[in-house]
């Protein structure tokens, strides 16, 4: 979850999921994207190992899909604010290629 420079947020699947499972943890990222809080500075030791393991689980599986002949279209991801619109983009693109499955697919409006 971050604030572009327009002023609208933008939110990932990931920002989805943890308001399901906490949304609380919602309100303290929303906190951070406005900068009214600091971010966390680490993992604990067991939410890095949850991390690590998911990870490698998408990577495995990906290459699953891959191996499997599927078509797989890989979208970089949006590591700074004015990344997500050419995100979309190459994600609308693959869509309209038909592409089999898109890996970090990305919307915004």
């Amino acid at each position: 979850m971050h604030v572009s420079e327009d002023g609208s947020l933008r939110l990932s699947p990931s920002d989805l999921t943890a308001y399901l499972a906490c949304p609380h943890l919602t309100t303290l990222s929303l906190e951070v994207a406005l900068g009214r809080r600091a971010a966390p500075h680490r993992r604990e030791a067991l939410a890095q190992l949850v991390a690590d393991k998911g990870e490698l689980h998408e990577r495995r599986y990906l290459e699953h899909l891959r191996d499997d002949g599927n078509d797989v279209v890989e979208i970089e991801l949006p590591r700074r604010a004015d990344a997500f619109e050419a995100a979309q983009a190459a994600t609308v693109a693959a869509m309209r290629d038909g592409a089999a499955v898109i890996y970090q697919a990305t919307f915004a409006r």
